[in-house]
């Protein structure tokens, strides 16, 4: 398991930093990375995300395809759904748990003020002890523009039904920006780990492109700052769909 945490902690994610403008159709990209900003899709709207990630360990190779669905189902209310298909070496393929959620904006998107967010959430667990293997989280955001570069911070913890007494506990600061038209970048930095542990640091980086502007491609790369250890790459999509729930 501890092989497939890069790939777990891209559940997670976000991408281009894109904040509130005059359409609310434009994507909002949170899959690419571990952190994920404080805006929620608009109301009535359907968002769909899907990518690709290989990683690389131990000279064995790992690879997941990740899908996550978000409407927005009242006035600064989000409904994330999320699982992965994985393929771990030796060729053992499986759908993870199901990830639930809902973002909660608490303060509008203003220019020159952070937007503060949270995101309680419950992962379903489709393995034999299904009654023993579920997971509570909750995730505290907040989204602030430093001159031309986005940020976002995100403090989560998770309590495991299976392991009461340890509560694994996250934290990622991103960084992203414009590089030209609709090419975009990002970096991140984040880490993962047990309550009285030193969690382990992960470095990521990507490029987007706005192929439209509900229309996002992402791909990049992740590891640990050091150079050691796992190694992964991923790419895919977020596509808006549009108003999908009457007014």
């Amino acid at each position: 398991m501890p092989r497939l945490l890069p790939l777990a902690l891209l559940l997670v994610a976000t991408a281009l930093r894109a904040q509130q403008d005059d359409s609310l159709r434009t994507a909002r990209p949170e899959r690419p990375t571990v952190a994920t900003h404080a805006f929620a899709v608009a109301r009535g709207y359907l968002e769909f995300e899907g990518g690709a990630a290989r990683l690389t360990q131990g000279g064995e190779l790992d690879g997941a395809v990740i899908l996550t669905s978000k409407l927005g189902v009242a006035e600064h209310v989000q409904l994330t759904l999320t699982t992965a298909i994985t393929h771990a070496s030796p060729g053992v393929t499986a759908a993870d748990p199901v990830y639930a959620g809902f973002k909660w904006q608490l303060t509008p998107a203003r220019d020159g003020r952070p937007t503060f967010a949270v995101q309680p959430g419950i992962t379903f667990s489709n393995g034999p002890r299904r009654d023993k293997n579920a997971a509570l989280s909750l995730m505290a955001i907040l989204s602030h523009n430093l001159g031309p570069v986005a940020m976002d911070l995100n403090v989560a913890a998770t309590r495991l039904n299976d392991a009461e007494s340890s509560i694994p506990y996250l934290w990622a600061a991103s960084f992203g920006g414009a590089v030209r038209g609709p090419l975009a970048w990002g970096l991140e930095f984040a880490g993962v780990g047990q309550r009285g542990d030193t969690p382990p640091v992960q470095m990521l980086g990507y490029l987007g492109y706005a192929v439209r502007p509900w229309f996002v491609l992402d791909a990049g790369w992740s590891s640990p700052p050091h150079g050691a250890g796992a190694q992964t790459v991923f790419a895919g999509a977020t596509y808006n769909v549009g108003r999908v729930l009457p007014r």
